[in-house]
């Protein structure tokens, strides 16, 4: 990610995600490069999932806030 190959970090972050489905950093990490990407469905999912046992973390909510206002 940062050598700025988006793909090929989306691909070791789901490599990541498949041997270690709890790794919130590498959840918020993918649902940022969706975001950044416009595909604010997947971004969507990764930050819910990951406000679903942390709720109150900053990152995530912070991070979900953006998706309307990118869709708009």
């Amino acid at each position: 990610l940062a050598l700025g190959k988006a793909k090929n970090a989306l691909a070791d972050l789901d490599r990541v995600l498949e041997l270690k489905p709890d790794f919130h950093a590498a959840r918020i990490s993918r649902g940022s490069i969706h975001l950044k990407q416009a595909d604010f469905d997947l971004a969507q999912l990764d930050f819910h999932n990951v406000l679903k046992f942390d709720p109150y973390n900053p990152e995530a909510n912070e991070l979900i806030q953006r998706i309307q206002p990118a869709r708009d």
